[in-house]
């Protein structure tokens, strides 16, 4: 219930929660930071079951699913609005396109004061130029944002730049965070690995969606080895979609011994430390968590120099950036810093230390708790 009189403010996230990828990761290391913080009492509404349900509950944090594979839009709707009226928050946060429109528009016929949206990234549909369907609700988030939210998150400078369907006035810059002392203890539980142990690990992490150019990350794969038999070998963490093609794709590059596909792992850490390279090869991000996992783990990052990461790797100060989709300047970047281990360990001391004092949990909820304190007090 809202308080009068303290300085206290309820704040109600909106999720899908279907998935634990980027967005949904970042909401979890939030709310694990906001749950120790006075400022603010938190309640989570998801419209799907899975892990970051089980994760929050475990925080004790009060959870309400609305199962969207149960339940039809309106009914969703009525009984967002409901539970908003219930719980009479100062704040609704919302995450993802259909939770901004359905939350924003609750929210406002509740009286909520204020609403926020953060997003994590461009619409998957702009590099999809055919899907009609995506592209509509598109057009419904950019107008719920305009016309509702009080402030809109962007994860990164770039990203901010981007939202030119929102006054700038109500852009705010709040970078992505991580818990660099959790994923310490993750490691803690070491993973077996497939293939042999003594060749150069190259990882892949992430959806398998067209953005994120997993077929590029294979071709990279089949240009080494087909220079350097039995020198590397490469694995793709992640599941989506794309699946099945990608590993068509794989098998027919005749690749079936050099890259293993690991499906989805809610915990990537004891993974991530046995790698020698993370390559991110998507044609956009945010602000990918999977980076600032790589760089607090000291795992020397090669990435396509797009959205938020340019920022975050230093110009290259602390990773190696490519500037085209181009498989030999990402073959060339993974040789040149095999070749100088010196400077790559280097490297990526400093990229762990960038972590630390720029991207850490604890100041990114900092700067969340001040946005949703300067809401208040207007």
């Amino acid at each position: 219930m809202r308080r009068s009189g303290t300085n206290l403010s309820t704040v109600v996230h909106v999720a899908s929660g279907d998935l634990f990828a980027g967005a949904e990761v970042q909401l979890y290391q939030l709310i694990r930071q906001l749950r120790n913080s006075a400022e603010c009492t938190i309640a989570v509404i998801l419209l799907n079951t899975g892990i970051l349900e089980q994760r929050l509950r475990s925080l004790g944090v009060d959870v309400h699913v609305l199962d969207e594979s149960r339940l039809g839009g309106m009914q969703i709707f009525i009984k967002v609005w409901k539970l908003l009226r219930k719980i009479r928050p100062d704040v609704v946060h919302t995450h993802r396109r259909k939770e901004n429109v359905i939350g924003a528009v609750a929210a406002k016929l509740a009286g909520v004061p204020s609403i926020v949206q953060t997003v994590h990234g461009l619409p998957e549909e702009t590099f999809m130029p055919w899907a009609v369907v995506k592209r509509t609700y598109g057009m419904l988030d950019r107008l719920s944002a305009r016309l509702f939210a009080a402030r809109v998150v962007a994860v990164s400078l770039e990203l901010g730049h981007r939202l030119s369907f929102v006054p700038q006035s109500k852009i705010v810059v709040i970078e992505n965070g991580i818990d660099a002392d959790e994923l310490a203890k993750e490691c803690s539980q070491p993973q077996p690995l497939p293939g042999d142990a003594r060749t150069t690990k190259i990882a892949f992490v992430g959806r398998l969606v067209p953005v994120k150019r997993a077929d590029v990350f294979l071709n990279i794969a089949l240009h080494l080895a087909r220079r350097f038999p039995d020198r590397f070998c490469f694995f793709i963490f992640g599941d989506g979609p794309g699946a099945e093609e990608l590993k068509a794709l794989r098998d027919n590059l005749g690749l079936e011994d050099e890259v293993h596909f690991m499906g989805f792992q809610e915990r990537l850490a004891p993974y991530f430390r046995l790698m020698d390279f993370l390559i991110i090869t998507s044609d956009h991000e945010g602000l990918p968590m999977t980076l600032l996992e790589a760089m607090a783990l000291n795992v020397p990052v090669i990435a396509h120099a797009v959205g938020g990461i340019p920022h975050v790797l230093g110009c290259g100060e602390f990773g190696v950036l490519v500037e085209r989709q181009s498989i030999a300047e990402y073959a060339a970047a993974v040789i040149g810093s095999q070749d100088d281990p010196q400077v790559t360990r280097e490297r990526a001391g400093r990229a762990r230390l960038q972590v630390e004092r720029r991207y850490s949990a604890a100041a990114c909820a900092a700067r969340y708790i001040e946005l949703y304190r300067s809401l208040s007090r207007s």
